[in-house]
């Protein structure tokens, strides 16, 4: 089974894209209800972002982006 590359916290302390399983679970530990996941490169990590974004928020990635702010 291949290693993951890139990670994506969906709902933790700092939603986004990372590179490493350290700072990815930095994110999530101790968040409650966190969601993340691990993906083979970080194309595909930034593109899972942006889509769980925009297609879960019936206003767009960017409405939602403002409210986190």
């Amino acid at each position: 089974m291949a290693r993951n590359k890139a990670f994506v916290v969906f709902r933790g302390k700092a939603p986004r894209a990372y590179l490493s399983w350290e700072d990815c679970e930095a994110q999530v530990i101790g968040f409650p209800r966190a969601l993340y996941r691990g993906f083979k490169n970080n194309f595909e990590a930034e593109k899972s972002y942006v889509r769980f974004f925009y297609d879960d928020h019936p206003h767009g990635f960017a409405a939602h982006m403002s409210t986190l702010q």
